[in-house]
């Protein structure tokens, strides 16, 4: 039985990134494994886990992953990052 996901806090900064990332990987059609995939291929490796870990907020995605990640899903930094 797959375990429930727990709700992100987006009461935090790092939890507002996290929910938007989510939704700009799915607005753009991408699984994780997609995006974790087309990371790689323009040169920025790293696991699905991690890209997890940023959605779920358990981690904060390092400020040079930005630009990689805004262009797997066609977004604008200011799209990723929210004003507060």
């Amino acid at each position: 039985m797959a375990r429930k996901r727990k709700s992100v806090d987006t009461s935090t900064y790092s939890g507002r990134v996290a929910k938007r990332l989510v939704k700009l990987r799915e607005e753009a059609g991408l699984s994780v494994e997609d995006a974790v995939s087309k990371m790689a291929s323009i040169d920025y490796t790293l696991s699905q886990a991690t890209w997890k870990f940023w959605e779920n907020s358990r981690a904060q995605m390092p400020l040079n992953a930005i630009p990689f990640v805004c262009k797997v899903l066609k977004a604008k930094p200011h799209d990723l990052l929210p004003k507060r």
